[in-house]
């Protein structure tokens, strides 16, 4: 994971300053690590849910998007999600991604 790998690097980094008596490097790089973790980690809680559905018959789009969100405003973010060959609908046994955004 990229933030894990950055996290990394920045530790290395600080441990070097750390080493090479540079103290105010090793602070400034702690709290750049301190709050790369915070900001990733608040970040994440916004990402949308994310559902795969493989439908057992061939069903309209704005049909799914109503099932599964509760509405049909998600109908063209589906349709750009997935590149549907037929954007009207979704095959039956074609798998499918939908992005549920959480509330609260």
């Amino acid at each position: 994971e990229l933030s894990n790998a950055v996290q990394a690097s920045l530790d290395e980094t600080a441990q070097t300053s750390l080493n090479n008596g540079m103290m105010q490097s090793w602070r400034a790089l702690r709290g750049v690590r301190i709050a790369l973790k915070r900001d990733v980690d608040e970040r994440v809680l916004l990402l949308p849910e994310v559902r795969e559905i493989k439908p057992y018959v061939t069903i309209p789009v704005a049909l799914l998007a109503y099932q599964e969100t509760g509405s049909t405003e998600s109908r063209d973010g589906i349709i750009k999600r997935n590149k549907l060959r037929h954007p009207s609908f979704v095959m039956q046994g074609e798998t499918v991604e939908i992005a549920v955004v959480k509330n609260g």
